[in-house]
């Protein structure tokens, strides 16, 4: 079970990896996938993504942002926000979600995108505005936040699971296995059990997830570029 950062990401952050993120695996469903939110502290004065990047204009490299840290997947969401806007903006990156989000509710740092779970409770208690949904429609949990591409025209940017096997793994081993992990995605209870915590269940066959790869490939490595980020 992986995320971006092992089929669609790491590839272009290090020089070497233990394996192929292309050749390596052999796909078998996508499990889920996570929104991020554009969320903002009610002290920066802002309530849309039009009137975020108008401040940024008006303000270049004054308005301070916080990630989960540098190369994570909040981090490139913004970066690719950032360049698709035409704006510039201050990275402080921490380490880990936790630590980020809780500067974020406090007003020291006043622009986050990460994954929608956490943040969901303090964007319901008022202490974060949600501003942007990275996916391409709306999200469940927040029907009336707007997706940032309705903004940012083609922007989309978000984490998923999913689940593979090894490359060499038997066809008719991989194609039982999605399609035993598809019926249970589809059940009724296991849906809601993902809703609930802010992300969708999806599914899908071994050939949907490998175009899904391609594509996803394609995001992450201009994420990467317009972050400027130096291979480790």
């Amino acid at each position: 079970m992986a995320p971006p950062a092992i089929h669609a990401v790491n590839a272009y952050l290090y020089e070497k990896l233990p394996f192929d993120m292309e050749k390596s695996f052999a796909p078998i469903t996508m499990v889920a996938q996570f929104p991020n939110v554009l969320v903002v502290h009610p002290s920066l004065g802002v309530k849309s993504i039009a009137e975020l990047i108008a401040k940024a204009k008006a303000e270049p490299g004054k308005i301070d942002f916080a990630t989960s840290g540098v190369g994570t997947t909040s981090h490139l969401c913004i970066s690719l926000f950032m360049a698709m806007a035409d704006i510039e903006m201050n990275h402080i990156p921490y380490k880990g979600t936790s630590q980020s989000l809780q500067d974020v509710i406090t007003g020291r740092v006043p622009v986050m995108i990460d994954n929608l779970a956490p943040i969901l409770p303090h964007i319901q208690s008022g202490a974060l505005i949600a501003i942007g949904v990275s996916t391409a429609g709306p999200v469940a949990l927040l029907p009336s936040v707007p997706p940032i591409g309705t903004v940012v025209k083609g922007y989309q940017a978000s984490s998923w699971n999913a689940l593979s096997v090894p490359a060499k793994t038997p066809r008719d081993i991989v194609t039982k296995l999605s399609g035993e992990a598809n019926v249970i995605l589809r059940k009724p209870e296991v849906i809601e059990k993902f809703r609930a915590v802010g992300s969708e269940a999806v599914g899908g066959t071994p050939e949907d997830v490998e175009k899904f790869f391609a594509e996803e490939r394609v995001r992450w490595k201009r994420a990467v570029d317009v972050a400027k980020l130096q291979k480790l």
